[in-house]
């Protein structure tokens, strides 16, 4: 019988939390004892909760920043893929019994990713205490010699400068990222309002000029509606990756009918399909008619990666979507007949902006880094096989279900997709 993982992780003395990277929920999934000990709660309260439905911040701080600060490194652990450490925060404990009173408390946070098999599954939240380091200068009870004492002063003062050096760096973080939300959001409103009233003109004119049979003029008009098009979706796909990047991007998931789900992707190409003469088989083999995701991301994520497959492809030329049930994922793949994908670019498909230089011409370079988020923000996992002049086929995984002993899965649904 091999070792109790989740008895050796509770029992650890480390202030510890699992927490799922369902921003902005962040479930915890597991706790330590030494949690449940200085935040007086119960495993059974706190598990499947929201961390800040758990631990709320006091109401009567006014200037209380923890959950704010607490919520951002979280969030920046999701969009860098990487550790964050945090500055000393205060986060004060709500007392039992739930009476509106709370404890001061400094805490020393620091959050880290935790992979499998390259996509990361849950975010290792670990705390000190240092309340008392804090509150008291705190020292042991004997007087300590002069060396020593005035080596706690000094690590006394590095963290409080670095303290203020890294908060002083989030500060700028925010600013930044909300300065660049700030901006994208004015440059798409003000170029979504002209381009509707492009497309509906041309919409008009193209009624107009279909009814008197005027064909070259009809030619111009469909032109400025494939560019309106273009434009539109360089616009929506600046802002879905802005808000990757800066941590902001949610998904929700709800059951959602497969088949419709592949026909909305296969719908959204099918402008390309008709001008490329490009064949798309489909190959679905699921026994659910539902899976869990979200709609419409993953309807972009399909129409991101057979727009490529179509734009590599001779004209002609065959497009396979399939879909199978992988032990607990639902697994796509889209496979092109195209000219593949040289060995040394792979490693670059979902770097934003990439675009190999044969290629370049081809759209913004920004699809397979959203089709990336997206499947990221899911749980699951996403990669490319290619071979050169033996096309390229595109996988992605979406799980349908969390383990992990003792989760709460507060979706109606559990019993379907944990069965």
């Amino acid at each position: 019988m091999g070792p109790n993982f989740q008895f050796i992780f509770e029992s650890s003395p480390g202030i510890d939390l699992i927490l799922l990277p369902d921003s902005p929920r962040f479930t915890i999934v597991a706790a330590t004892d030494a949690v449940l000990e200085i935040t007086m709660t119960k495993r059974e309260d706190i598990i499947g909760k929201s961390l800040f439905e758990a631990f709320p911040e006091n109401p009567n701080e006014s200037n209380a920043d923890g959950m704010r600060n607490l919520r951002m490194s979280l969030n920046r652990v999701i969009a860098k893929q990487g550790p964050d450490a945090m500055a000393v925060q205060k986060y004060d404990i709500r007392l039992p019994p739930v009476t509106g009173n709370y404890q001061v408390r400094y805490w020393s946070p620091s959050n880290t990713p935790l992979f499998e098999n390259g996509v990361l599954k849950y975010i290792y939240h670990h705390v000190v205490d240092v309340t008392d380091f804090v509150l008291n200068n705190h020292f042991p009870s004997k007087d300590p010699n002069q060396e020593f004492k005035e080596c706690i002063e000094r690590m006394e003062r590095d963290i409080v400068k670095r303290g203020k050096d890294l908060q002083l760096a989030n500060e700028k973080l925010r600013d930044a990222i909300q300065l660049r939300e700030d901006v994208l959001a004015i440059v798409s409103h003000d170029l979504n309002n002209p381009l509707g009233s492009i497309q509906m003109s041309a919409e008009l004119l193209k009624d107009s000029l279909t009814e008197s049979g005027h064909k070259e003029q009809l030619e111009l008009v469909q032109i400025i509606e494939r560019s309106v098009r273009y434009m539109k979706r360089l616009i929506d796909d600046l802002l879905c990756f802005a808000k990757i990047q800066s941590g902001n991007f949610t998904v929700e998931l709800k059951p959602t009918n497969l088949k419709k789900l592949v026909e909305e992707g296969l719908h959204s190409v099918h402008h390309h399909v008709v001008k490329t003469k490009i064949h798309i088989k489909t190959n679905i083999e699921v026994s659910k008619e539902d899976i869990l995701c979200d709609h419409d991301r993953i309807t972009e994520v399909l129409s991101n990666i057979l727009s490529n497959a179509i734009k590599f492809s001779p004209p002609g030329r065959l497009v396979t979507l399939s879909a199978r049930e992988e032990q607990d994922d639902i697994h796509f793949s889209i496979k092109d007949e195209g000219k593949g994908i040289a060995p040394e670019h792979l490693p670059h498909l979902f770097d934003r902006y990439w675009q190999a230089k044969e290629t370049a011409k081809y759209g913004s370079g920004l699809g397979l880094a959203i089709a990336k988020g997206i499947v990221t923000s899911h749980g699951g996992k996403i990669w490319v096989e290619s071979t050169l002049d033996h096309g390229t086929t595109v996988h992605f995984s979406i799980p349908q279900k969390m383990i992990w002993t003792g989760l709460a899965d507060t979706s109606p649904n559990k019993e379907k997709y944990l069965s």
